[in-house]
């Protein structure tokens, strides 16, 4: 072999090296902040690694150093990892399908929990998670429509006026009401398509 080739050859070696030993750094660095949790995640998320996205967050919740126990946000995350996980990974679908669904239970506890005065969408996000569940699953569709339609129901009951004021500026609510009814609409046609009993009065 000539000699440029073995010098491009090792150049071309420690730069492998030297990215993965970057690569496992950055795989077991612990995150400093959410913002860096979330971060990570939706790196991981896009590289199809759902199972590792679930641990980094689990791993930052599970910190003895902070009580992340209690952040929806966070069982949200992973609820989402795993409808991805569902979508795209058909060998283990239905697993992925009740790990999204216990975590979506968690953040739904945690916020019932919460006696909330400001206005959230918590209820619209777990609503339209349990929508995309039911999309998804081959044997529960009604359960999680039907859930879905609970949710969303419910969300729109909350929104409440015309505007909502946040930090000094007001941001419309037609918007928000339009988006859950026609979620509400989308969910009650396909549960009907799937021959589910009805579950909410029109």
């Amino acid at each position: 072999m000539p000699l440029s080739s073995k010098v491009f050859l090792s150049i071309f070696l420690l730069a492998i090296l030297g990215f993965a030993v970057w690569l496992v750094h950055q795989e077991v660095r612990t995150p400093q902040n959410e913002r860096e949790v979330m971060d990570r995640q939706i790196d991981l998320l896009r590289a199809g690694r759902y199972d590792k996205a679930v641990q980094v967050i689990q791993a930052w919740m599970n910190d003895p150093k902070r009580d992340a126990s209690r952040d929806g946000l966070l069982y949200q995350q992973i609820a989402m990892a795993y409808i991805g996980k569902a979508y795209t990974k058909p060998s283990g679908k239905e697993e992925a399908i009740g790990q999204a669904e216990l975590n979506l239970e968690r953040e739904l506890d945690l916020y019932n929990e919460e006696h909330l005065v400001t206005l959230q969408v918590d209820l619209l996000e777990i609503g339209l998670a349990h929508e995309a569940l039911g999309d998804r699953s081959d044997t529960d569709k009604c359960l999680y429509y039907g859930k879905a339609l609970e949710e969303l129901t419910r969300q729109l009951s909350l929104i409440l006026g015309d505007s909502y004021e946040s930090d000094g500026r007001k941001f419309p609510l037609e918007p928000v009401r339009r988006k859950i009814k026609e979620r509400l609409g989308a969910v009650d046609e396909k549960a009907a398509k799937t021959g589910c009993p009805k579950i909410r009065n029109q």
